[in-house]
């Protein structure tokens, strides 16, 4: 699938598995490491079943963590004591964490496209949209993981700490040459195969007359 010149790349070999997944644990050890992302962090996520009836945040049940994950990562949100936490490693722990599931998926599949044409953050929506209800029509189950993008960006908009940049630039290369362009970025990357669980659960979602408003301009 397409939209605009934006396309869709397909890796399913075990060895493009392993390079992404491996970059999403590199931009993941520097977003637990930027007090910025972990503070939006702390606000998104969602952890009872009273914060989750509020349809505003992520449900932490749908992040699929293994068992003592979750309270691990509550613990951690309080950006002063991730601070000490990441002075024994702690980033690395959360970052493994979340690259772990990648190299075990069927496929990932990235929406990539030129970096500095205005609009493409809308189109990649529209495309990363088309493609998780064609794929779930299929049957196919849907993970989306954010962090590679969001390092990219924050690196083109010049958001990156100074002692980020190094490692940040080094993955921006990496990344270039998989797409076998400099002008190229990547803007989302999805996570699927087969779901194993039955009725996995779902963020709640506010109904769209709450979020959205079509009164006349």
């Amino acid at each position: 699938m397409t939209e605009g010149r934006l396309r869709t790349i397909v890796a399913a070999e075990r060895s493009q598995k392993k390079h992404l997944a491996g970059w999403v644990r590199n931009a993941s050890e520097v977003r637990f490491q930027t007090e910025e992302i972990h503070r939006w962090l702390e606000a998104s996520l969602r952890f009872t079943p009273e914060e989750v009836a509020k349809g505003d945040g992520l449900d932490v049940a749908t992040l699929l963590l293994p068992p003592g994950a979750a309270k691990l990562l509550k613990l951690s949100l309080n950006w002063q004591r991730m601070a000490i936490l990441n002075h024994f490693g702690a980033y690395k722990l959360f970052a493994f964490l979340e690259a772990a599931l990648l190299q075990q998926s069927a496929a990932l599949l990235l929406i990539a496209g030129p970096a500095q044409e205005g609009g493409n953050e809308l189109a990649a929506g529209r495309l990363m949209e088309r493609l998780w209800i064609t794929l779930n029509d299929e049957g196919i189950a849907v993970h989306p993981y954010y962090v590679l993008a969001d390092q990219l960006y924050r690196l083109r908009a010049g958001l990156v700490a100074q002692r980020f940049r190094a490692p940040v630039n080094a993955l921006a290369s990496r990344v270039s040459e998989f797409l076998g362009s400099d002008d190229d970025t990547v803007y989302m990357m999805l996570r699927v195969g087969i779901p194993k669980i039955e009725n996995p659960v779902r963020s709640r979602r506010l109904p769209m007359e709450s979020t959205i408003s079509m009164g006349n301009a």
